[in-house]
């Protein structure tokens, strides 16, 4: 299985399978933190949610590695791509740069390219 990386500020270069990549920056194109972080990180708490993100990340390679049962390919996907999103240069927090995108613009997948109701 190809690997690719993928650089965050808090994971640090992470090696996953390309596919799984690829499809998480699609996922971090179309980020809407309104959207995409409660199903990913369902419930309140105090920790930043970029730290959040990176240890549910890596329970789910964790999960993927040991070909556990429970693992999900989607929330795996869902949550990469979030945790892409949220390093991205420029980008603070959940409530910064991409949460205004996601106010100002819709959250559609038809505004997300590559989607099936998207522009190629």
């Amino acid at each position: 299985m190809p690997l690719d990386t993928t650089t965050t500020q808090d994971a640090g270069t992470l090696m996953r399978p390309a596919l799984l990549v690829r499809t998480a920056r699609r996922v971090a194109q179309g980020y809407c933190p309104a959207r995409d972080v409660p199903p990913a990180l369902p419930g309140p708490s105090d920790s930043p949610i970029r730290v959040r993100l990176a240890q549910a990340e890596a329970h789910c390679e964790a999960a993927r590695l040991a070909h556990a049962p429970g693992y999900r390919p989607a929330r795996h996907v869902l949550l990469l791509g979030a945790l892409m999103a949220e390093t991205m240069p420029g980008q603070e927090n959940a409530s910064g740069s991409a949460a205004l995108r996601c106010a100002t613009k819709s959250c559609s997948a038809s505004s997300i390219a590559g989607s099936i109701g998207g522009a190629s």
